[in-house]
């Protein structure tokens, strides 16, 4: 798919399109919010991923988020999903992003 010069697919762009102004720039924050999932899965797993095995579903009101790793490594890591939940925010001049991961529990 088209992707911007921050690795953000055309599908999360769409994604964040309706939502209200961002005082930053959300293509900017959901690449953080990527980068902030991908560094508490990286030394856990030691299993590097791409932009695009994460699945990142956004709740602005609360300023949270939830990315869901899609890729072959989670099979041998567990049988659920794997799940990373977190919070994101701005400054004047910061965007910022914070994840832990979690192991979802099959239902």
């Amino acid at each position: 798919g088209e992707r911007t010069a921050l690795n953000v697919a055309g599908h999360e762009l769409a994604l964040i399109a309706d939502l209200a102004p961002h005082p930053g720039d959300w293509p900017k924050q959901l690449f953080a919010i990527k980068e902030a999932a991908y560094k508490a899965w990286f030394p856990l797993t030691r299993t590097p991923l791409e932009f695009h095995a994460m699945e990142v579903t956004l709740d602005p009101l609360a300023l949270a988020f939830r990315a869901t790793v899609h890729h072959a490594a989670t099979a041998r890591l567990g049988d659920a999903p794997w799940v990373l939940e977190g919070r994101f925010g701005w400054g004047e001049e910061l965007l910022l992003a914070g994840a832990v991961l979690r192991r979802a529990t099959a239902t």
